[in-house]
């Protein structure tokens, strides 16, 4: 017997223009601007993913249509024991509900 950690995990999300992107295994971004790689949460029913250039006014978001932020230890000590900044979801960490209604 195996247990399901979540039933039906998302690995790809399409944009409304029709790009396919995948979940990046590694877990982490890289930031250019701080030259570093930041965690991002490990959500069981949606992912973190950075939207394309190409794309205008958009940046970074999770899978459940929320844009994501960079926070630091203290708004996310409940997704990690880890000290350091974390990519998240805004409206998960703000509403501890996904943009869909997701926990």
């Amino acid at each position: 017997m195996k247990v399901i950690r979540a039933h039906n995990t998302p690995n790809k999300v399409t944009l409304v223009d029709g790009t396919v992107i995948h979940r990046d295994p590694s877990g982490k971004m890289y930031i250019p601007e701080w030259n570093t790689y930041v965690v991002c949460a490990p959500y069981d029913n949606h992912f973190i993913f950075k939207v394309p250039e190409r794309i205008k006014g958009v940046g970074i978001m999770c899978s459940c249509g929320s844009p994501a932020v960079t926070v630091g230890a203290k708004a996310y000590a409940h997704l990690s024991s880890k000290k350091e900044a974390m990519i998240v979801c805004f409206h998960h960490t703000k509403f501890n509900r996904h943009a869909d209604g997701a926990s």
